[in-house]
């Protein structure tokens, strides 16, 4: 039974991942639909508690509405693949490796063809609340790496395994064990999956380690460090330094935060003014002091 009520993505979660596909092949379906329909991805993304003002705004750019056409034309071409190899294997299995929420093997084939879905065990679960779980599949809860899976596997009529955006994030050394593995299982069967070069991939890298804070929070430890070697040169310094800083903080509260800075016509006076009697107090209290 699937549960209807809206299931609650979080920002920086795994589960996040998951939407990026989703949510491209939703906005392909909105705007090309001679092109592409993927009426589950809109129908998923309708469940979701998720605020997807951000990646609207995105997909206002023109990279990244070509990035949603280009995520629309693999799905495209991973079907193609598949119905082309059940056309000469009308039994045969479709395995569709790090499923997330990607219901394409649905419209692959008939009702002949078993659908095996594997992902990881928290995917799996989010999965069958989204949607129900159809006759011809399997879910299996598994991490691809650990080849016990592949026992689940019924191949004896053939196979045809695919993978979308899944292997770009596996080690090389994973990869080829999982290939080697797979060819001595499934002699015979067809491996469909999509890959980058290594620029696009560190790209690719850079902006899910930025996009969950990973990236971002390593320079804290580095320059941390950084700080503790520099400590016996800049302690001569660090009085000048430790006024610039309080100055800049003093700066942003005035600029910034005090309301009645902000008020009409936005102009400079009030922190000059500000300034100014801030410098005042601080010779007066010197001198007097």
């Amino acid at each position: 039974m699937v549960d209807q009520s809206s299931i609650r993505i979080e920002k920086g979660t795994v589960q996040e991942t998951l939407i990026i596909p989703l949510y491209a092949r939703k906005k392909c379906t909105d705007k090309f639909p001679l092109l592409y329909d993927d009426p589950m991805a809109s129908k998923i993304c309708s469940m979701l508690d998720y605020d997807f003002s951000e990646l609207d705004k995105l997909y206002e750019k023109t990279a990244y509405e070509f990035g949603a056409m280009e995520a629309a034309l693999r799905q495209m071409d991973m079907m193609w693949e598949i119905n082309d190899y059940i056309a000469a294997y009308p039994d045969a299995s479709i395995v569709c490796m790090g499923c997330g929420l990607d219901f394409d093997a649905r419209r692959c084939g008939s009702d002949r063809n078993h659908i095996f879905n594997i992902d990881f065990p928290d995917v799996i679960e989010t999965r069958e609340k989204l949607a129900q779980t159809g006759q011809r599949e399997t879910n299996i809860a598994a991490d691809l790496t650990d080849h016990r899976w592949m026992e689940k596997i019924d191949a004896q009529a053939g196979a045809v395994f695919f993978a979308a955006g899944v292997f770009h994030y596996l080690k090389r050394e994973d990869f080829k064990a999982l290939v080697v593995e797979m060819a001595n299982r499934f002699p015979g069967c067809r491996l469909v999956f999509d890959t980058v070069g290594k620029f696009g991939h560190r790209m690719m890298m850079k902006a899910v380690l930025t996009k969950h804070g990973i990236l971002s929070g390593a320079v804290e430890p580095a320059f941390g460090l950084l700080t503790i070697v520099l400590a016996s040169i800049i302690v001569p310094v660090l009085p000048y330094l430790l006024a610039f800083a309080a100055g800049a903080m003093i700066y942003v509260v005035v600029e910034e935060l005090i309301p009645e800075m902000s008020k009409g016509t936005h102009s400079h006076t009030g922190v000059v003014m500000f300034a100014a009697g801030f410098t005042l107090m601080m010779v007066l209290d010197v001198a007097l002091g």
